[in-house]
């Protein structure tokens, strides 16, 4: 991670930080990498894969009981000036970085 890295975040964010906060976010962008660099190193051959680290049981309506809160891409998409074939159209925000 480098500040031509962060900078490039902050400009996909539409956010304007400054020279020192640019530092900052570096060195801690740095320290969060290098901490999932060190859980390579963790033998987890023998951890079951999970989708979820808390023990989270059914999160979703019971059956029968209508989900007033539904969100249906048809609905979102007729809100937006940037789709096409039934799917939203974003600026690129990955490229391939190397860490």
């Amino acid at each position: 991670m480098n500040k031509t890295n962060i900078s490039h975040l902050a400009k996909l964010s539409q956010l304007k930080i400054s020279d020192k906060e640019l530092s900052k976010y570096n060195k801690q962008l740095e320290e969060t990498i290098n901490y999932f660099k060190n859980l390579k190193e963790l033998d987890t051959n023998k951890i079951k894969p999970s989708h979820h680290v808390l023990p989270i049981k059914n999160i979703y309506f019971e059956d029968g009981i209508l989900n007033k809160r539904k969100l249906f891409k048809k609905n979102l998409l007729k809100y937006t000036k940037l789709g096409k074939n039934g799917s939203f159209i974003t600026n690129k925000i990955l490229e391939k970085w190397k860490f």
